[in-house]
């Protein structure tokens, strides 16, 4: 369903992505891309982020533990999940980073970008958006993202999600333009 993907076969960075059983493979469009994954596994080892199996430079491609769907409002979203996502953020002031595009997909007020979840843990899955950033920064990112979780979440149960496509749209136009 394309309002509540399981998982992406493409994205900004990356061309192709083949699914197999407990791995993945993907194919990076561009060096850039490909080196700044491969540089983030060598310099951050957090249990939140899918190990790394194998990196070919030649085809532009790393093979990661698959670790499970997108994260869905409606279909896996761990009880847990906002203690999670606040000790991914932690993590993050201890390295003073932040990964951009954590943020719901801008088609579906579902789905959010960049996170699955296997085993009801939560897990960021692409790592090319990674950017040094302050601690307030980090915390603003967070915070944001844990609203509209929480927000979504309340209206979810008194409404069908079709018709919060609309206003989604509206605000994920506000947040690129404005970055909130």
């Amino acid at each position: 369903m394309i309002f509540n993907p399981k998982y992406v076969s493409i994205g900004k960075d990356v061309k192709d992505i083949k699914y197999n059983k407990d791995k993945i493979n993907k194919f990076f469009k561009n060096k850039n891309v490909y080196y700044k994954t491969i540089n983030f596994y060598k310099k951050y080892n957090y249990n939140f982020v899918p190990k790394l199996i194998s990196y070919d430079d030649k085809n532009i491609s790393i093979q990661q533990q698959y670790v499970g769907n997108m994260l869905s409002l409606e279909r896996n979203i761990p009880c847990n999940w906002e203690k999670q996502l606040n000790i991914i953020r932690n993590e993050f002031i201890k390295n003073k980073i932040i990964i951009q595009d954590l943020r719901f997909l801008p088609y579906t007020p579902l789905v959010v970008n960049n996170f699955t979840v296997s085993n009801n843990k939560i897990y960021i899955v692409d790592l090319t958006m990674v950017l040094e950033c302050s601690t307030d920064y980090i915390n603003y990112k967070f915070d944001n993202l844990i609203f509209q979780i929480n927000l979504y979440l309340f209206i979810l149960k008194y409404i069908n999600y079709r018709f919060l496509i609309i206003p989604h749209l509206f605000y994920h136009i506000l947040v690129l333009i404005f970055d909130w």
